[in-house]
């Protein structure tokens, strides 16, 4: 019960303070608001973490991400002196491709990476999260507005 609401806790947090909101101007000169919610859950499951990224376009237009290799999401577990002890992406080869994803008006696209807990053999201080896609709607994302970071749960040590 107590993994159930830290869960929901973090849930709400990172929907509550994640929101990225530009303005830009469409070809008629008018300005436009563009939001995206990037939102991150964590499970524990037997012998494993669970980490779900969700991108929600809660707009009424459709929004075009798109990324420069076949990795959608970089999951990234960081000790207490900020140092990385995991990385989804290590030791693993993408495709050097571009490819769009499209996330249609009031939807969401998610990816799903599961971390062994036997991999890990520090303590982890913070998950940090990063979607790999380099482009929205044709602008360009920095990536502090691409990246969640929360601190680790102490009970799924």
């Amino acid at each position: 019960m107590g993994r159930f609401f830290l869960l929901v806790t973090c849930i709400l947090l990172l929907l509550a303070s994640c929101q990225t909101t530009e303005t830009s101007q469409n070809k008629g000169g008018e300005t436009v608001k563009e939001e995206w919610e990037l939102s991150v859950s964590l499970e524990e499951e037997e012998d494993e973490w669970v980490v779900e990224t969700e991108v929600s376009n809660p707009t009424s237009e459709d929004l075009v991400l798109t990324f420069p290799t076949s990795e959608r999401i970089r999951v990234q577990l960081l000790n207490s002196k900020g140092a990385e002890i995991y990385n989804s992406s290590a030791d693993k080869v993408f495709a050097q491709v571009i490819e769009d994803v499209l996330v249609e008006a009031n939807t969401s696209a998610s990816w799903t990476e599961h971390i062994s807990a036997h991999e890990v053999k520090e303590d982890i201080d913070t998950l940090k999260v990063t979607v790999t896609a380099t482009h929205w709607n044709g602008e360009e994302i920095p990536e502090a507005e691409r990246a969640l970071r929360m601190d680790w749960p102490d009970d799924f040590q």
